[in-house]
């Protein structure tokens, strides 16, 4: 395979990029899709796409616990559903997914929270957990627009779960101080 060098190409390498920060943000649902998780939990994948053109994929919303009740994700989808003024929708088989149609390229805001965590390798990482939904036009969630109050969820500010964690805080890490370096 040959891959020949085009300029336009790579400058749209900037174009876009990723949602990796805590915050609010305004965009389209590019993703939804519906998967059970271990012992039968279910759960949403969604993906989004800001103003801006970042992306971020992946972002895993349980709606069911392995108990079969609901859990926060399922209210927060009956608000998302609210908000976009749906009264059902339908999921669908398309290809090996199970999606949900009536929710892909439909404009939200939508609040995210980076969290940082360890994995079980020991690596760092993050995900982004979905906090609420917002009216793309008033800035409300679904609880502020039906009680007629303000905006008073999208004008606080999304703090980071965690930390990033540094090699000296990792379970069963060693460090030996009398080193002299």
């Amino acid at each position: 395979m040959i891959i020949n060098f085009n300029q336009k190409d790579a400058m749209n390498s900037d174009a876009g990029g990723l949602i990796d920060r805590s915050g609010n943000y305004k965009g389209k649902v590019t993703k939804a899709e519906i998967h059970k998780g271990n012992e039968q939990s279910i759960y949403i994948t969604f993906g989004f796409e800001n103003q801006n053109g970042e992306k971020i994929d992946y972002v895993n919303l349980y709606t069911k616990k392995k108990d079969g009740e609901r859990c926060f994700g399922f209210y927060l989808v009956q608000a998302l559903m609210g908000l976009l003024g749906l009264k059902s929708v339908e999921a669908k088989k398309v290809e090996e997914n199970l999606i949900i149609p009536e929710l892909v390229d439909r404009y939200i805001g939508f609040g995210l929270q980076k969290e940082w965590y360890v994995k079980s390798d020991g690596n760092i990482a993050w995900k982004m957990n979905l906090l609420r939904f917002y009216d793309v036009e008033t800035n409300k969630t679904y609880t502020e627009m039906v009680s007629n109050k303000n905006p008073e969820k999208w004008e606080l500010t999304i703090q980071d779960k965690g930390k990033p964690v540094v090699p000296a805080e990792v379970e069963g890490s060693y460090i030996d101080d009398d080193l002299p370096f």
